[in-house]
């Protein structure tokens, strides 16, 4: 089979400081690499640090591995933050071929184009769905359809951030025993074929969809498209699952997960967050599924705003040296807190009543706690929560429309005035809410609860 030469030119603006040769076999796939000192110094030498700007100019017919190259060596004098170059090596994996090199040690596959120059910015916008869910610890039935929360059938996503409370019994056995993830992956069955289900429907409508041309030259694939879990975590009862299309895979990089556990004494998994970091392009995303402190009592808000505090101050996400991407929460461009937050209504209860069957939305929700912790500066401080106009989503008798309170004593539920204890905010620029709203699943004794972003990000254009 013919070779071919492959060429590497890391230059600046006014020379070339370096050149890399290498011999591709489009037979078996092998690179036989040039890794001699002279290559090595011409790319990472004192030469190549001196310089205070540069352009990376790649001529290749076939694609080499060269992330972890590049995040490395590279990123060691060249002036830009390693975030970017490690995203500017995921951005050239949507055109991946699949090699398997043995004898290359930059490990990672890049892929790249003939004579391009890489490096210019533009902008891409993206569709989001973000919902919480308490689901009571009742385990899903194989028949649970989850087509109306997911909002398959009127709505396509690029992404769906999924954050459950109580996926099983917040038992003691559950609590400090070993994890359990049968119901958790039961979970992640049924979002994937719901998901994939009724892309595959649309597919036999929509085979001729044209590509969508946004304002920054990027084009994406309109019809439907795959869905892949990209990170999914449990803590006890509580679940993230991270799903994106397919097409979107390669636009995301370093996932991680950071768990905390703010409940008996502190520290016990009965309550806290799980929190799944994540970068789409060049913007850090944070999402954050918490289930807070219950109770109804006077003054049990204040333990609720104490575990907001301990989640902010207590996540810490793994990073290393190759890269400058945000260990803290708050640190990330932008942020979604979201979860069974079990803020009450701070009204006497025959008040409430009276209210909820009038329907009088607004006059409850000038006594909802949380709102009242975010004026007065107590609680999540900056942050922002869509216009509430749906009825409280907590407690209902499962599979029914009636509040427990309304039928005290009825299969044993204890009664609980309603409340809007499960809720989305965000904070950060380039999130734009487009809808808020809750899913009439009568499933457990909560409603699902959806919020509907759009994000528009920065992008390396290839």
């Amino acid at each position: 089979m013919d070779k071919r030469i492959e060429k590497i030119c890391v230059q600046t603006h006014e020379q070339t400081i370096g050149v890399a040769h290498d011999e591709y076999d489009s037979q078996d796939g092998d690179l036989e690499v040039d890794d001699s000192p002279q290559t090595e110094e011409a790319l990472t030498g004192p030469k190549a640090r001196e310089c205070s700007d540069y352009i990376i100019v790649l001529h290749l017919h076939h694609f080499v591995p060269l992330a972890s190259y590049l995040r490395n060596s590279l990123s060691r004098f060249i002036h830009s933050p390693p975030r970017i170059m490690s995203q500017f090596v995921q951005l050239q994996q949507i055109k991946l071929s699949r090699l398997r090199p043995r004898n290359w040690k930059l490990q990672v596959l890049m892929a790249l184009l003939d004579g391009v120059t890489y490096g210019q910015m533009g902008s891409v916008r993206y569709k989001m769905f973000v919902s919480t869910w308490n689901v009571g610890g009742i385990p899903p039935t194989d028949d649970l359809d989850l087509e109306d929360w997911l909002d398959t059938g009127k709505s396509s996503y690029d992404i769906y951030v999924l954050g459950f409370q109580e996926i099983v019994p917040l038992s003691t056995r559950n609590v400090l025993g070993p994890e359990k993830n049968q119901i958790s992956m039961k979970w992640k069955s049924l979002i994937g074929e719901t998901l994939n289900k009724s892309l595959h429907d649309r597919k036999g409508i929509q085979k001729c969809e044209p590509l969508e041309h946004h304002k920054d030259g990027h084009q994406r694939e309109s019809n439907a498209q795959e869905f892949r879990c990209v990170v999914s975590k449990q803590m006890v009862g509580i679940l993230v699952s991270v799903w994106v299309r397919k097409d979107l895979r390669n636009y995301i990089s370093n996932p991680r997960v950071s768990c905390i556990g703010c409940g008996i004494m502190g520290c016990l998994r009965n309550k806290g967050s799980v929190s799944v970091r994540f970068c789409l392009h060049e913007a850090s995303f944070c999402f954050v599924c918490c289930h807070l402190a219950s109770g109804g009592k006077e003054a049990d808000e204040m333990r609720r705003n104490s575990n907001v505090m301990d989640i902010l101050s207590r996540t810490c996400f793994s990073s290393d040296a190759s890269n400058d991407l945000p260990k803290k929460i708050l640190k990330h461009d932008r942020i979604v807190l979201f979860g069974d937050l079990n803020y009450r209504i701070s009204m006497p209860y025959a008040e409430t009543k009276t209210l909820v069957e009038q329907k009088q939305w607004n006059v409850l929700l000038d006594k909802d706690q949380l709102r009242f912790e975010l004026s007065e500066g107590r609680a999540l401080e900056g942050w922002n929560e869509g216009v509430i106009t749906f009825s409280p989503t907590y407690k209902y008798l499962p599979n029914s429309d009636e509040y427990c309170w309304h039928v005290h004593g009825r299969n044993g539920e204890r009664r609980r005035a309603p409340a809007w204890c499960d809720r989305i905010l965000w904070l950060g620029e380039g999130l734009k809410q487009k809808r808020y709203d809750r899913c009439e699943v009568k499933f457990s004794d909560h409603r699902p609860v959806r919020s509907i972003f759009t994000t528009e990000v920065d992008a390396l254009q290839i």
